[in-house]
């Protein structure tokens, strides 16, 4: 199982920003968001694969990968926030639940 990296650098409509994962606990992470002077605050669930995905023969990914959230399970899976304390704040609703 390949789990998410604590740092890597956005693609597609996140060209440009740097990801850094700032708290992580199980399944939830918090990942600062930097590009220049700009910075955000992600808060995600950290989903896994459910079968192995491949093209044209070529593995992209294994059944239990880790993975970032897509754009269209933001709100479900995700939350940007702009600041570290919101973010805490939302981590702490997941993270400190019975």
């Amino acid at each position: 199982m390949r789990s998410l990296p604590e740092q890597f650098e956005g693609r597609r409509d996140t060209a440009g920003w740097l990801f850094r994962q700032i708290r992580r606990n199980g399944q939830y992470a918090i990942y600062e968001r930097t590009r220049g002077d700009e910075f955000t605050y992600e808060v995600i669930r950290i989903l896994k694969y459910a079968s192995d995905k491949q093209v044209n023969g070529r593995f992209l990914a294994r059944r239990g990968d880790e993975y970032y959230p897509k754009p269209s399970e933001w709100g479900i899976y995700a939350w940007s926030l702009m600041t570290r304390e919101a973010a805490e704040a939302k981590y702490n609703e997941f993270t400190h639940q019975g």
